[in-house]
């Protein structure tokens, strides 16, 4: 896994193909972005860094499709989220978007949270599995195993594993 921190605008904007890369390429990768302030952004101010419309949430809305899971940081919700984007980063092994206001950065955090456990095989479809693997790999008479992971379900199940 990874990380890569940038500005705000320009600096996601430019990044934006790295994370759509790791993506398909299944790499959870974190990208944290420091926004303008809270008071900046309720005001819809003219700054740099945005298309001038005064949407702040916009180019979050740009990375949605090349993410898991999105957050934008406050002191109430950083621990829940930060747990919840390591989680769903790390299961379905996706970038996550991070964003941090700038004048919400430097304050004292005002929750808690515990990590969030990553689901698990049922040992009786883990050994139910086996089994078929197993029995496909003794009547074969040659074979080979692609091992590998996918969040997708295969078109043809009886072959995503094992070519005989």
């Amino acid at each position: 896994m990874g990380a890569v921190n940038t500005t705000y605008g320009v600096g996601e904007l430019s990044v934006i193909n790295a994370i759509a890369g790791a993506y398909a390429e299944h790499l959870p990768v974190f990208h944290l972005v420091g926004m303008p302030n809270m008071a900046t952004q309720a005001g819809r101010s003219l700054v740099h860094h945005t298309l001038g419309n005064g949407e702040f949430d916009l180019f979050r809305k740009m990375a949605d499709p090349a993410v898991v899971a999105s957050a934008i940081m406050t002191p109430q919700n950083v621990a829940y989220e930060t747990e919840r984007l390591i989680a769903e980063a790390l299961y379905h092994r996706r970038p996550a978007y991070m964003a941090f206001p700038a004048d919400l950065a430097n304050q004292s955090v005002v929750s808690s949270a515990k990590p969030i456990d990553l689901p698990f095989s049922d040992p009786t479809n883990l050994e139910a599995a086996t089994a078929v693997i197993i029995a496909a790999l003794e009547g074969a008479r040659s074979a080979c195993i692609l091992p590998g992971a996918s969040d997708r379900p295969c078109r043809y199940p009886r072959y995503c594993a094992i070519i005989c």
